[in-house]
């Protein structure tokens, strides 16, 4: 049992020793893992350390970054609003460089649209006597000239507005009537017979009148000699020169029956020349042909009813008035003139 028991003591001796040295290698595997789990919290706060400062850094950069973008944006924006600044001024400039062009441009517009019409008024008047194409041309500038507010317009609208008022007030003359009462009278004229000379000198008288007015009469000779037969041819030749009828006119005296054709032209001459004095209102020219024609009815063409309303007729029309009185645009022309010298 002693030998036993000397055998059973070493084995606790040597297990206890086992036991000693787990123990021991247990302590130094904990040592172990703590330091390591120290080195790894350090390593991570280092690591973490050194995250955040790279953040930090790189938060540090992308705000300089965010605040040199900034700043360049505002200088941009800086730079921008004085481009267009610039471009508003001169947007404004040419603006107002249009617009004063376009009001010198309108204003010149009007200026020569002004001189043109007042100017083909004028004509009409001076040159054509038509007051009524001229009182059109008139009111057509009154209306132009009616939405003009400038103080410039204002003396040439009074003086349209008066020769407007004064042209209306004319009495107009038509011409067309005129040419064709004129034109009537013309036909009327042309189936007229004139005096019957040839039986005039058959039953008129040849005369010598002495102091006391004695007159002697011809007879026709009836005998059938040679020297009455000349007689009688002699007398008949000198009757052909020298006419004297019944009518108390002595331009009657001088008219030959062959001198027809040349009174009815003159009656037609004097009646064109009458229808010009109506287109030009010459009233001078109109009452010298209408009269003339009175004269040559009375004095050429024999007298009947219709002669006697002819007549009638004409002393009518020489008393129509043609003339353009007072049918001027003076003041239109003058404010015209005195806008031009303002330009």
């Amino acid at each position: 049992m002693t030998e036993d028991n000397s055998k059973i003591e070493p084995m606790v001796v040597m297990n206890s020793q086992k036991e000693v040295s787990s123990e021991q290698q247990g302590k130094s595997g904990g040592t172990l893992l703590a330091v390591i789990a120290v080195l790894l919290s350090l390593l991570t706060a280092a690591f973490c350390g050194y995250v955040y400062y790279i953040g930090i850094n790189q938060q540090n950069y992308l705000a300089n970054q965010l605040t040199n973008l900034n700043h360049g944006i505002n200088l941009d924006k800086t730079k921008l609003n004085n481009q267009l600044q610039l471009l508003d001024n001169n947007v404004s400039g040419l603006e107002s460089q249009v617009h004063s062009i376009t009001a010198v441009t309108n204003n010149n517009l009007v200026l020569l649209q002004l001189n043109q019409l007042i100017g083909m008024a004028n004509q009409s008047l001076v040159v054509y006597s038509d007051s009524k194409s001229a009182l059109k041309l008139l009111d057509y500038v009154a209306m132009m000239l009616e939405g003009k507010t400038q103080a410039q317009y204002v003396e040439v609208k009074a003086a349209v507005n008066s020769d407007i008022t004064k042209l209306t007030a004319l009495q107009y003359v038509d011409a067309t009537v005129l040419v064709t009462k004129l034109n009537a009278l013309n036909i009327q004229i042309s189936d007229l017979p004139l005096i019957d000379y040839d039986k005039a000198n058959k039953t008129s008288q040849l005369s010598v009148e002495s102091g006391q007015g004695t007159v002697i009469t011809a007879t026709s000779a009836a005998s059938t000699s040679l020297w009455s037969k000349f007689w009688h041819n002699l007398k008949k030749d000198l009757q052909s020169i020298v006419v004297i009828s019944s009518t108390d006119s002595a331009k009657a005296l001088q008219l030959l029956p062959d001198k027809e054709i040349i009174i009815r032209e003159n009656i037609k001459l004097y009646l064109l020349n009458a229808k010009i004095a109506v287109l030009q209102h010459d009233q001078a020219s109109w009452v010298f042909n209408l009269q003339s024609i009175k004269t040559d009815l009375t004095t050429y063409f024999s007298k009947s009813s219709i002669n006697t309303a002819l007549i009638g007729n004409l002393d009518e029309l020489i008393n129509v008035n043609i003339t353009l009185s007072g049918a001027n645009i003076d003041a239109s022309i003058k404010a015209l003139n005195k806008l031009n010298n303002l330009q």
